[in-house]
């Protein structure tokens, strides 16, 4: 699987290059302009011809010379300013010539009306490639909103960043501090855009978030970390919201921990709030509250193929959904459910490998008319009394249909279903073909002579055994050389 990933994030970066090579000789009437805060010659001639021979000592200032499709070409140093790329300046390139070396950083005092580092305001096609962009605010709340900001249907290619710091001084409560936006439905505007491939940390709210009906966002091959355990702000690693659209891929997310868990609020990896039609997969999440929390997404949303580990709470999380598909994901030794159903209907969870988890491998509460269908339920629960199962329906759940499910020593029945009804065994659901070896009541499921053959444990090696271990301590794999090669596509 490393081979494979490390594969596909060269490919990106590779593509992503050919790109900027082709648009640099696909329109021959295209300027360079070239910035540089510190002159060698000290006579700066726009539009300069290269690092020793500048043209511009800010960013901003070659932004308001470029004409559409010119492209700007940022020198090694320290840009204090905030950068914004109004309409009419379609298809920029702002470019760092050295990767990350280029930092556009937030003054102490943010004048902008939306406090943003980087904003694309109404321009279409703009790519901004291989700088830091970074923080942090002066102020000690609302003094940082945005990192980069996409607005008023304007679209960008984010590439290859480092987009760091986003908070204030210090971390704050305040609900700002917002990696990358893409549109927003409190300010009815709305935003597009690809990002790929950046490193995204030490966010106060938000990594990626993309907000309001009509806005759409492709976030992939990122590597986006929390700061881990925080009693200051619930963080979250992606959100797309307020019917927004989305595709979530080949992300690894991590760090996302709310630690004031008398509030009642968590923090979550990759969460869907009343969002439209989002598709995450291949995701990678590590050590968030709730791993993927679906709330409300559009029917027709998917959840699959994703790693799912250690998450304070629930693996995956449908609180409610309806419509949506969870297939095919990797969820184990989570301190919560595997997957928690509640209070949804309609849905279907199909071949997903949910192992190790605290609590009940599946479990629906308040559920009705879901489908569970084919999933390798093994080794979850905990002894607590008879209060976790591999599969476990509360007496609030009915007329779901579980068909083809394979379940093994769960703690404490494979099989476990409280409601009461004309169902399977006297059950409100529908049991048909599951194998396991305890069940209650009688009849949900039953044992099968061939059960051992495909009784293996995950053979992960960034996992360990332990689901309890600490959150930063579960942040390790991350730091691998492995991991590094895996999901820090840039370095």
């Amino acid at each position: 699987m490393y081979l494979r990933r490390t594969a596909e994030i060269r490919l990106v970066v590779m593509l992503t290059c050919a790109c900027l090579a082709a648009s640099s000789t696909s329109v021959s009437a295209a300027t360079t302009h070239w910035v540089n805060d510190n002159d060698p010659n000290g006579d700066r001639t726009p539009p300069g011809q290269s690092c020793n021979d500048p043209g511009y000592p800010t960013i901003q200032s070659a932004v308001d010379a470029a004409a559409p499709g010119d492209r700007i070409n940022v020198c090694p140093g320290t840009y204090t300013e905030e950068v914004t790329i109004p309409a009419g300046k379609d298809n920029i390139l702002l470019r760092s010539v050295r990767f990350w070396a280029a930092v556009i950083k937030a003054p102490p005092v943010m004048l902008g009306e939306t406090k943003s580092i980087v904003r694309v305001n109404g321009a279409r096609g703009v790519t901004i490639f291989a700088f830091t962009i970074s923080g942090p605010g002066g102020g000690p709340c609302d003094s940082l909103r945005y990192g980069v900001r996409i607005d008023e249907g304007g679209s960008a290619d984010i590439l290859a960043n480092h987009i760091t710091e986003i908070h204030d001084t210090p971390f704050s409560d305040c609900p700002n501090g917002i990696a990358v936006q893409v549109g927003r439905r409190a300010e009815l505007t709305v935003g597009s855009g690809r990002i790929l491939g950046n490193a995204i940390d030490t966010y106060q709210r938000n990594g990626p978030t993309v907000s309001n009906e009509g806005s759409f966002a492709e976030i992939a091959y990122n590597r986006i970390l929390g700061v881990g355990p925080s009693t200051v702000n619930p963080q979250n690693g992606v959100v797309v919201s307020g019917g927004a659209t989305g595709s979530i891929r080949h992300n690894f997310v991590a760090g996302n921990i709310f630690a004031a868990q008398d509030t009642g609020l968590v923090s979550t990896g990759i969460l869907l709030f009343q969002s439209g039609q989002v598709i995450v997969d291949h995701n990678a999440l590590r050590s968030n509250d709730n791993g993927v929390a679906l709330f409300e997404p559009a029917a027709g949303s998917t959840a699959t193929f994703n790693h799912v580990r250690a998450s304070t709470f629930d693996g995956i999380a449908l609180s409610p959904a309806s419509g949506i598909r969870v297939a095919f994901n990797d969820v184990g030794r989570n301190k919560g459910p595997g997957i928690g159903v509640f209070f949804s209907q309609g849905n279907a969870l199909q071949s997903n490998r949910v192992e190790r988890n605290g609590q009940s491998g599946v479990l629906l509460d308040g559920a009705e008319g879901n489908e569970i269908d084919g999933n390798r339920v093994r080794r979850n629960g905990t002894e607590s009394g008879d209060t976790t199962d591999g599969i476990r329906l509360t007496g609030f759940s009915t007329a779901n249909t579980l068909r083809n499910n394979r379940l093994k020593d769960n703690v404490t029945h494979d099989c476990h279903d409280d409601s009461v009804g004309s169902g399977t065994g006297g059950t409100a659901n529908f049991w048909i073909d599951n194998r396991g070896r305890t069940s209650q009541p009688q009849g949900l499921c039953a044992a099968d002579d061939d059960d051992d053959d495909d009784d293996h444990d995950s053979d992960d090696p960034d996992i360990g055994d332990d689901h309890d271990a600490s959150p930063r301590a579960q942040l390790a794999p991350q730091t691998s050389p492995g991991a590094r090669r895996r999901y820090a596509p840039c370095e």
